[in-house]
């Protein structure tokens, strides 16, 4: 199971296309960024070379783009992204700007897959997909993040501003919702526990096990790794 969003690029996209291309996980959340390009920075100035640059100082560098990544299949992840088998609503959507978003992104192109290139039997995905929607349509978080996006594409819309802060208040909640955005409660489908390592370093600085309870509610209560649980609960029951 590998959950993904558009914070995901570059080597994890490559890493999640792999695995769904080879039939061997299950991805779950929402599109990945779309980075399949592999860059150096050049420096401006010609007279800095490997075996000087860390004693000459220049402020201008070129930064080029010299290879492309593709899957094994022969498709790529650049510009669109790693598509995920069980889409998520997810808040970053409203902030982030994908590949697909910069105006001078390369656009995707395809090559032969690989001639050793030989994916397992394919996972019941459509199936999982299916008994899962009713739980996502259904979750009181997801259903507050899908109206949030709603709201900023609306809000993308161009129209003049009040600099009058009542209005201001006014619009960020113009229907004055309660609705609640927070995870929920933690789950008592699994437990969170940490390895020997870490739990050695927790007993040793208090400090650092606050930091890991805090972070432990809210892995336990993350309404994405809950949906994950669940679709692998059910493909182990198939």
């Amino acid at each position: 199971m590998i959950l993904i969003n558009g914070y995901s690029a570059s080597a994890s996209e490559l890493v999640a296309g792999t695995l769904q291309d080879y039939n061997r996980a299950i991805i779950i959340g929402s599109p990945t960024y779309g980075k399949a390009t592999m860059q150096v920075v050049l420096p401006m100035d010609t007279t800095v070379t490997f075996e000087n640059y860390l004693q000459k100082h220049t402020e201008n560098y070129l930064k080029l783009t010299v290879s492309k990544l593709f899957r094994v299949n022969g498709t790529t992840a650049q510009f669109m992204g790693v598509q995920p088998d069980i889409v998520l609503p997810d808040l970053l959507d409203a902030y982030i700007t994908r590949e697909a978003g910069e105006p001078n992104a390369l656009r995707p192109s395809v090559i032969a897959p690989n001639r050793y290139y030989t994916p397992y039997t394919p996972l019941p995905i459509k199936t999982l997909a299916m008994d899962i929607q009713p739980e996502i349509d259904t979750s009181k978080y997801f259903r507050a993040i899908k109206a949030l996006l709603a709201d900023s594409k609306q809000k993308k819309i161009a129209r003049d501003i009040s600099l009058n802060v009542k209005d201001a208040l006014a619009d960020i909640d113009p229907a004055g919702r309660d609705d609640d955005t927070t995870q929920g409660s933690p789950s008592k489908k699994f437990t969170v526990q940490n390895n020997q390592y870490e739990l050695a370093r927790l007993q040793a600085d208090s400090n650092l096990k606050e930091l890991n309870d805090e972070f432990s509610l809210q892995v336990a209560a993350d309404a994405y790794i809950n949906i994950a649980y669940d679709v692998l609960s059910k493909l182990k029951t198939r």
